[in-house]
């Protein structure tokens, strides 16, 4: 059989994809090779290491992927008899480097949600123009749009994922955000997923911004159009996603100073959930190496996979989702990324000391000995914007994945 490895990806992202299927069909636990076992029975640190759960699904893929294709294709295949439509456009499909894959994880994970290709589409956004007369070159940024479930309450959520993360790091607050009346829109950073850039890697943190505000534009023209003047646009951001993508975006935009190409322009004064936001790095041995080997050339620009360090979780079944997300989505990190947002946040912080102020309340979530993104940071800044802050008791920085139901709670408190 031959194998077509733009539409099918790695090796180790069609065994994992495998065993996401096998999961779905029984325990629905979001975990791995644990179906005869009672549902979140998490394994050996080997299955929680994103490298070393790499390895295995890379060699259980055995010599030929063609088993692996098979299953996939007849599941997707059988998912689309059931939805009585293809699981996704066949034009944007094909412009997916891995589009048979993800194609074959959507139908995946509508199967999990209860949802059907009807209540969830993809869509290109063009993004270009310029932040604080920093120039931002076109890209096309990709979303996804979850549509409520039940009675819309023409609430539009747009969703900014951390560095080393995709809009599906989410699904588990979308699921319960759709179900409140909510439109749920994700979108892939540069770093990962199917925006284009380069794998692992960060321009500048103002691209980072302007892709969030170019998001938010097309969503709320899209909310305009299907719930009239009951749309209300609210801006979510993890960690990378939410300092210098949520944060700097809603700074920027308020302030006049992020400019988007083509007559768009986000709305003003949207109110802000910001999940770990990483406004500065937690100081530690780690995070100082980290930042050290930013610099060294050649090796700071390498696409290497995801490795476990920073380690974002400390929960375990938390930081098994993390690992398999990252192989699944075979997500690849350069050194040089943990400096290339810093001058843009001297800047926002700069801007803030100076009286700068979002129009919206801002609302942050952080943990206490967070690893990753500094909590006296994040609680200085919050303080200084009169923004409402929930202390988690934890050490962990991926929220998304150890804590969304107290994310979910303080978005849904955002709404009103």
């Amino acid at each position: 059989m031959r194998i077509d490895r733009k539409a099918w990806g790695e090796r180790a992202q069609l065994a994992a994809t495998v065993a996401d299927l096998e999961d779905v069909k029984h325990n629905k636990d979001g975990i791995w090779d644990n179906e005869n076992k009672p549902a979140n029975t998490v394994g050996s640190w080997f299955d929680r290491n994103p490298l070393a759960l790499r390895a295995q699904k890379t060699l259980e893929a055995g010599v030929s992927v063609g088993d692996e294709i098979e299953k996939l294709a007849a599941f997707r295949k059988q998912a689309e008899v059931s939805f009585g439509q293809p699981v996704m456009d066949a034009a944007i499909e094909a412009s997916l480097n891995g589009g048979a894959l993800f194609a074959a994880q959507k139908a995946i994970t509508l199967t999990r949600l209860g949802r059907s290709p009807a209540d969830v589409f993809e869509r290109f956004v063009e993004a270009s123009g310029s932040v604080d007369g920093v120039a931002v070159p076109k890209s096309r940024v990709f979303t996804q749009h979850f549509l409520p479930e039940g009675k819309p309450t023409g609430d539009v959520v747009v969703m900014s994922p951390g560095f080393l993360e995709t809009g599906r790091a989410f699904h588990d607050q979308i699921s319960e955000l759709t179900q409140h009346g909510v439109h749920v829109v994700t979108l892939d950073h540069q770093w990962a997923g199917h925006t284009q850039g380069k794998r692992g890697g960060i321009s500048n943190g103002e691209s980072i911004a302007l892709h969030v505000a170019a998001v938010c534009a097309d969503a709320f023209e899209l909310a305009k159009e299907r719930y009239g003047s009951s749309a209300k646009l609210t801006l979510v951001g993890e960690s990378m996603g939410g300092g210098p993508g949520a944060f700097g975006a809603a700074l920027m935009n308020d302030q006049g100073r992020l400019l988007l190409d083509g007559g768009k322009s986000m709305p003003k004064g949207v109110s802000l959930v910001l999940q770990a936001p990483y406004f500065g790095a937690t100081p530690s041995f780690l995070n100082a190496t980290l930042k050290a080997a930013a610099t060294i050339p050649i090796l700071n620009k390498l696409e290497m996979p995801a490795i476990g360090l920073p380690d974002f979780v400390e929960d375990d079944v938390g930081e098994h989702k993390v690992a398999q997300a990252m192989v699944r989505e075979d997500i690849r990190g350069q050194l040089a990324a943990f400096k290339a947002s810093d001058a843009f946040l001297a800047k926002l912080m700069s801007n803030i000391e100076k009286g700068e102020r979002p129009g919206g309340k801002v609302y942050v979530l952080h943990d206490q000995k967070d690893p990753l993104a500094d909590f006296a940071k994040v609680k200085s800044t919050t303080a200084t914007l009169g923004g409402e802050l929930t202390v988690l008791s934890g050490g962990d920085h991926g929220l998304s994945a150890s804590d969304p139901k107290a994310c979910v709670d303080v978005i849904l408190g955002a709404l009103g």
